[in-house]
């Protein structure tokens, strides 16, 4: 994924906008805001870091590279989203929604467990809209300006792929795609998921 974009009741989440869940915390915009990156580099390389996009008393989120989990694993030693924050002295946050370990994207933490059940809550609904902006390989003719996928998905009885297309139960999957930009070997590709 190249780009994600939060919004909340059809509005962009960022310092230029105050959020609210159900009324009851009300988020001012920051007027000394800036992004900063925390964790290790590879040789200068940002695209491994973690960069705080956001943060105020009730909110920290986060732009999550892809390979970094969100939470421990099997392996002790390996990072993960919370234990990068906690290491550069952040105070505990709850994960209000996961991302898988290969995307990189958004990810969004209470930084108070009262307000996980609501934000969760919001999260499943259409008070949330996600959007992703994705770079594809692409060879051939250029791809249709729009087009949907409707389909049901399932987790499979073994591990890998770890989710698949089912003719029948699983859950609905709605997502509508537009392309951006396309040359002759990639595609820029926007996805808004409706599930």
């Amino acid at each position: 994924v190249v780009h994600t974009v939060c919004s909340l009741a059809g509005g962009p989440c960022g310092p230029c906008l105050s959020l609210s869940s159900h009324g009851g915390v009300r988020l001012a915009p920051a007027t000394d805001w800036r992004p900063r990156s925390i964790g290790s580099t590879i040789a200068g390389d940002m695209s491994d870091r973690l960069i705080r996009l956001w943060e105020d008393d009730h909110l920290l989120l986060v732009a999550k590279p892809a390979g970094l989990p969100v939470h421990a694993t099997l392996d002790a030693r390996r990072e993960h989203v919370l234990s990068v924050l906690a290491s550069d002295g952040c105070a505990p946050a709850w994960l209000v929604h996961r991302l898988d370990v290969d995307t990189s994207g958004l990810l969004l933490l209470a930084k108070q467990a009262a307000l996980v059940p609501s934000l969760q809550a919001d999260w499943h609904t259409e008070r949330v809209s996600k959007c992703y902006v994705a770079l594809c390989g692409h060879a051939g003719a250029p791809l249709p300006e729009h087009w949907q996928v409707r389909n049901h998905l399932a987790e499979p009885k073994r591990a890998q792929p770890p989710v698949v297309a089912v003719r029948a139960g699983g859950k609905r999957a709605h997502t509508h795609f537009r392309t951006l930009a396309w040359s002759s070997k990639a595609a820029l590709v926007e996805a808004v998921l409706d599930t």
